[in-house]
């Protein structure tokens, strides 16, 4: 069951799909590992081609299945060209509307998902490497050509530096790369490069604070939520003029994905291990100008353990609907497990 917070209400239930992208009255969505698009309400879909092979394509259309072998297309994002991008198991490919299906361009050196991919300014591509990395190898950040063909690294992390690379994310406001990593507190760092990634100069680190897996901008500040799954949570924003970090309020649960949306900053928490804040539910909190936090929706962990079978995540699409109020989210692990859901805004 899904509890309905004060502040939304679910206008559109779209099963077996996730919705990865919403631009200019349409949306792009995955099943198994083919990609679909249709209108923004997710009507008339129609399949643009198959990114994996067709035998995992099949497998990835049980949800259980797909779930316990990480099969599927894990990101997408269409980029200014219109391109589309998209990450399956280990590998990117590529769609420009000119080919017939997805064309394999780059393949991941360890793992099999980074956790965002971003576009700049100026049109090329970034994402940070993310696995296990129990031995603590070393970590790159790698940038892509402006149509997605060719990868290279640009900064690298030294061994015993960090885990893993939690977010690479564009900041329109400053015209800089940020980038979050993780995950012990010595591990922990947000920082922003305005040399295309070249170097960063970091704002803080060394402490459960700084580990965030994704970032919003606004003019003013930068806001995250922490992702601790061992104590409790905090929305945070460090200011642009005074350079200065503030604890804006507390949630339940280590938050993973952000959206800004009209006036309002989206958090969304997550349900996993660990021994701290949580109570098996999923929420999205939203911030308003006054920095004030309300919870507006929440939907409970599904039965299925959460290491075999994955966490339960509410992730936003990249771009918006285009209609007042509305918003698309897709959920994974949760009760409406395998769905994108279209949220409106009530105020």
């Amino acid at each position: 069951m899904i509890w309905l917070m004060c502040g939304l209400e679910v206008d559109q239930l779209l099963r077996n799909y996730h919705v990865h992208v919403v631009a200019e009255g349409a949306l792009w969505a995955s099943s198994g590992e083919t990609v679909y698009t249709g209108d923004a309400h997710g009507r008339g879909m129609t399949a643009l081609g198959r990114a994996g092979r067709l035998v995992t394509d099949r497998l990835a259309r049980f949800a259980l299945v797909k779930r316990l072998l990480r099969l599927g297309i894990h990101k997408m994002i269409r980029l200014q060209s219109g391109t589309l991008l998209v990450v399956c198991r280990g590998n990117i490919y590529r769609w420009d509307g000119s080919q017939h299906g997805f064309a394999r361009v780059h393949t991941l050196r360890f793992g099999r998902r980074p956790l965002h991919l971003t576009e700049d300014g100026q049109g090329n591509v970034y994402y940070g490497e993310y696995w296990t990395n129990d031995a603590r190898r070393e970590v790159r950040l790698w940038q892509g050509t402006h149509d997605g063909r060719r990868w290279n690294p640009v900064y690298t992390f030294h061994p015993g530096a960090i885990r893993h690379i939690h977010a690479v994310l564009y900041d329109p406001f400053g015209d800089l790369l940020w980038i979050a990593t993780g995950d012990h507190d010595q591990e922990c760092a947000i920082g922003y490069s305005e040399d295309l990634g070249g170097s960063f100069r970091f704002i803080g680190e060394g402490s459960q604070r700084w580990r965030a897996v994704d970032l919003l901008f606004t003019a003013e500040g930068v806001y995250w939520g922490s992702d601790d799954p061992q104590a409790r949570n905090s929305i945070f924003r460090w200011d642009r003029a005074s350079q200065t970090l503030e604890q804006v309020g507390d949630v339940i649960g280590p938050v993973y994905y952000a959206k800004r949306f009209s006036d309002l900053l989206f958090f969304s928490t997550t349900v996993e291990r660990g021994e701290g804040d949580q109570d098996g539910y999923a929420r999205i909190y939203a911030l308003d100008p006054d920095h004030r936090i309300k919870e507006l929706y929440s939907t409970q962990k599904d039965s299925w353990h959460p290491i075999l079978f994955g966490y339960g995540t509410i992730e936003f699409p990249q771009g918006d609907i285009n209609e007042a109020q509305k918003v698309w989210i897709r959920v994974t692990g949760l009760e409406q497990s395998e769905a994108s859901i279209l949220l409106k805004v009530c105020r």
